[in-house]
């Protein structure tokens, strides 16, 4: 007797080659350099040069991320890698709290947080057990970012405690600030940067992650990543909006590879309902959590 059998999902790509040491020693380096160079270069440099330091500050970001996501740790490996950067990175964090921000040792505490939060985005993939997981846990992911950036605590983070926010998140400076005091006698002009969340970070590695662990494409999602992520980042700079990043890492993850995922017509309308809600929400709790203290 004949029996139906649900064919495997197809392969969209070729499975990408390991990360060879050689690369990621380079993406480690790159990434370091390009934190360290930038503080020291902004007060020289015209804001104009955002336009190229702020592509180049991400892509070297994205780059570590992808070459961390595509080593594939495991097990007691990934831990390790987990633990070490975690602790290199409390470390530097801990011995600038005094220290003006935008300095070459801090700045160069992007590369541990980096790795942390790239390995515990790889981590988080490695439990996906069904690749359409991925839309309705973007689509969450997207309405949570949404809903706390705009009504939530982000922005009076911001304002209340920048020190504590860059250092919390991946950041570069921006160049035409920290500059000479613009007459004698007056406070020079303070180091501006632009920071990334460390969970902007985990939440591209995880779709990195989840996308190569399925055979989708993940290559051609790592730089829709990038260029989604420089222009809103660049909006942010030039135009000083508010604008969460989740909703844009998703929309690069998940657009390369929309022909991979099959909802029905109920599924779709359901998760789009689901968006709104989840949104709604999250609107809700931070509205009474503010209003109780």
């Amino acid at each position: 007797m004949a029996e139906a059998v649900d064919p495997q999902p197809e392969v969209a790509s070729k499975q990408l080659a390991p990360t060879s040491s050689a690369e990621l020693t380079a993406a480690l380096l790159v990434a370091a350099a390009v934190s360290a160079v930038p503080p020291l270069c902004a007060p020289r440099l015209p804001f104009s040069a955002c336009f190229l330091s702020v592509p180049l500050a991400l892509l070297s970001v994205l780059w570590l991320v992808w070459a961390i996501v595509r080593t594939r740790f495991r097990g007691w490996d990934l831990l390790a890698v987990l633990v070490v950067s975690g602790l290199a990175w409390g470390a530097l964090a801990l011995s600038q709290l005094r220290r003006p921000l935008g300095g070459s040792p801090l700045a160069v505490g992007n590369v541990p947080l980096t790795v942390c939060a790239a390995a515990l985005g790889v981590f988080l993939a490695g439990l996906v057990r069904d690749r359409n997981i991925l839309v309705p846990a973007g689509i969450f992911a997207a309405a949570i970012d949404i809903a706390v950036v705009y009504w939530g605590p982000t922005g009076r983070a911001v304002e209340a405690a920048p020190r504590v926010v860059t250092r919390l998140s991946v950041h570069t400076a921006l160049p035409g600030t920290g500059g000479p005091p613009p007459v004698p006698g007056a406070p020079p002009s303070p180091l501006e940067v632009l920071n990334v969340g460390a969970v902007d970070v985990l939440l591209a590695a995880f779709m990195l992650a989840a996308l190569l662990r399925f055979g989708m494409r993940a290559w051609p999602a790592f730089w829709q990543i990038c260029v989604w992520c420089s222009l809103v980042s660049l909006t942010v700079v030039v135009k000083a909006w508010p604008i969460p990043g989740w909703p844009f890492v998703v929309l690069g993850a998940l657009l390369p590879n929309r022909d991979q995922f099959h909802f029905s017509r109920s599924e779709k309308v359901a998760m789009a309902i689901a968006f709104v809600v989840a949104v709604a929400a999250v609107r809700l709790v931070l509205w009474a959590t503010a209003r109780m203290w």
